[in-house]
């Protein structure tokens, strides 16, 4: 009967370890596709999905002072997400992302859940790029900060 406990108090903390694996764990800083002395361009973009499942990526607003949204997004809560990556993948219909442009022509898509990698040599955009998640309403409001500016 007590080998019975044992075992059964073993197996429910192999359990719960294996689901704390999952868990969302804070992170310092978020760590750009390339360096931030390359970035070109900063702009809010909605994507969304044609018919054909093609990616739709329709600029809303073109951000004019970089340094200053780089400071903003980095008070942002992030998170690194130890499990399967999730991209900016729209789910829904059309989704606001971050849209980070390096002068060597590649670029990532950010939302609150993930993000997305297009890397211009192999013109190809990877979805699930990064395990980092963002604070749901810190980003949203990041981003309705700069799409109710000046439109």
């Amino acid at each position: 009967m007590k080998r019975n406990r044992i075992t059964s108090l073993l197996l429910v903390l192999a359990v719960c370890f294996s689901f704390s694996a999952c868990k969302v764990r804070f992170s310092e800083k978020y760590q750009f596709i390339d360096s931030e002395e390359n970035i070109d361009a900063i702009s809010i973009v909605k994507i969304s999905y044609n018919d054909s499942s093609e990616l739709i990526q329709t600029n809303i607003k073109t951000v004019d002072d970089k340094d200053g949204f780089l400071e903003k997004f980095r008070s942002v809560g992030c998170y690194i997400y130890f499990g399967d990556p999730v991209g900016p993948d729209s789910t829904e219909d059309e989704d606001k992302v971050i849209k980070i442009s390096y002068k060597n022509g590649s670029y990532e898509l950010i939302n609150h859940c993930g993000q997305s990698e297009y890397i211009s040599e192999k013109d190809k955009l990877s979805f699930y790029a990064g395990f980092n998640v963002f604070d749901k309403e810190q980003f949203e409001a990041l981003i309705s900060e700069y799409v109710t500016k000046e439109q």
